[in-house]
C-alpha cells in the first residue's frame, strides 16, 4: 500500500498510522514514538512488531475503504507540509588514513650510527651515512633466516613433468582377452601399469610446493641478515654504482681495488646501463636493486656493497618510515 500512494498519504489519512506502520518508519521516528508518554501508541507499536504482514492488510483494508478517490489522498498529502528530516551520516573515514594507521603501526623503534661513504672509482672516503641499528645491528636469528630461505627456495622449487596415468593413456577401453580359459593372467585393460605403453603407477603430478609467510617474519628476517653481514665486517657504503663505460675491465679494476671476492652489490632503484652492462661478466658477482634485496641473496654472498640510494630505500623498506637522511 505505501508503494502505491506514498508513506505521507496513508500517514494523512489514518487516524493512527503509528499502531500500524511504526515497522516500516525511520529509525528516528521509531525512537520519538517508542519514548512517547502515551502507553497506548507503545502498545499499538509492540502488538505491531508481532504481527504478520497479512494482518497488517486486513487491518488496514477497513480504513481503506472510507477513502472515495486518489484526489483526497493528494489533497490530504498537500495538507501535510512538515519536512522530513534526514539523519547525519558521518562520511567514510578515507583510504590514505587507514594506510597511515597501518604504517605508524609497522614502523620500527631505532638508533642510529655513522658508517663511512666510499667512491667507486677512487676507494677513497668521501663522507659518512647514519645506519639504522635495527636494520644493522639485529641479534642473530637462525630460525628466521632458516624459515624464510625455505620459503624463497619451494617457491623457485619447480615440479617435475607431469605422467600419464592408466586413465590418461589413450586406448585401453577393451577387455584384452576373455577372464578365463586363456591360460594368461586377468587383464581388464592394455593400459595397466603392469603392460608395456600402460600408464604409469603414483607418477610425478603438477604441483606447487610455495607455502606462505608473514611480512613481517620476512622483514625481520632480512634485517637480521643484513646485521650478520654488518657483524663480520663485510658490507661496504658507496656513493654510487656509476662507471664512465660499459667496459668490463673498468669494473673489474675497480673490484679489484676493493679487493672484493664472492659479492652481492646492492643499485640504485634505477641500474645505470653501464654498470649493469660492465658487471655482468664478472664471476662471483651479483647485481641486484634493493627490490631484488633477498635473505637468500644475502647468505649466498660473503660481501655486501651497498650505494647511498640503496640504504636509503632498504630503510624506508624495513623500518616502514623516512629514512633521516
Amino acid at each position: 500500500l505505501m508503494a502505491v500512494v506514498g508513506r505521507r498519504q496513508l500517514f494523512a489519512l489514518l487516524p493512527e498510522p503509528a499502531r500500524f506502520f511504526a515497522p516500516l518508519q525511520a529509525p528516528q521516528a521509531m525512537k520519538r514514538m517508542l519514548s512517547s508518554s502515551s502507553p497506548a501508541m507503545n502498545r499499538g507499536v509492540m502488538v505491531m512488531q508481532r504481527q504478520s504482514p497479512t494482518w497488517l492488510a486486513e487491518r488496514v483494508r477497513p480504513c481503506m475503504a472510507s477513502v472515495r478517490s486518489f484526489s483526497d489522498v493528494s489533497a490530504a498529502a498537500k495538507a501535510d507540509t512538515g519536512p522530513i528530516k534526514v539523519p547525519n551520516v558521518p562520511p567514510p573515514g578515507f583510504v590514505s588514513s587507514i594506510k597511515e594507521t597501518r604504517s605508524l603501526r609497522e614502523r620500527v623503534a631505532t638508533n642510529w650510527f655513522d658508517f663511512p661513504v666510499y667512491n667507486l672509482q677512487t676507494a677513497q672516503k668521501e663522507g659518512t651515512i647514519s645506519l639504522a641499528t635495527a636494520v644493522f645491528d639485529e641479534p642473530l636469528r637462525l630460525d628466521l633466516l632458516t624459515r624464510v630461505v625455505n620459503w624463497q627456495r619451494a617457491n623457485w622449487r619447480l615440479p617435475a613433468n607431469p605422467s600419464k596415468n592408466r586413465a590418461m593413456v589413450r586406448g585401453g577401453g577393451k577387455k584384452p582377452y576373455r577372464q578365463k580359459g586363456t591360460g594368461n593372467a586377468r587383464a581388464g585393460s592394455n593400459r595397466s601399469p603392469l603392460w608395456k605403453g600402460g600408464g604409469k603407477a603414483h607418477g610425478p603430478v603438477k604441483r606447487s610446493f610455495a607455502f606462505g609467510l608473514q611480512k613481517k617474519v620476512r622483514r625481520l628476517a632480512l634485517r637480521v641478515a643484513l646485521s650478520a653481514r654488518m657483524r663480520e665486517g663485510k658490507v661496504t657504503v658507496v656513493q654510487d654504482a656509476k662507471i664512465p663505460d660499459h667496459k668490463t675491465r673498468t669494473y673489474a679494476a675497480i673490484h679489484t681495488k676493493f679487493g672484493w671476492e664472492h659479492t652481492l652489490f646492492i643499485t640504485e632503484p634505477e641500474m645505470d646501463p653501464n654498470f649493469r652492462l660492465a658487471s655482468r661478466n664478472v664471476p662471483n658477482l651479483d647485481v641486484r636493486t634493493p627490490l631484488g634485496c633477498t635473505v637468500y641473496g644475502v647468505l649466498r654472498r660473503r660481501e655486501l656493497v651497498l650505494t647511498v640510494a640503496a640504504v636509503k630505500h632498504l630503510h624506508k623498506l624495513l623500518l616502514r618510515s623516512d629514512d633521516p637522511n
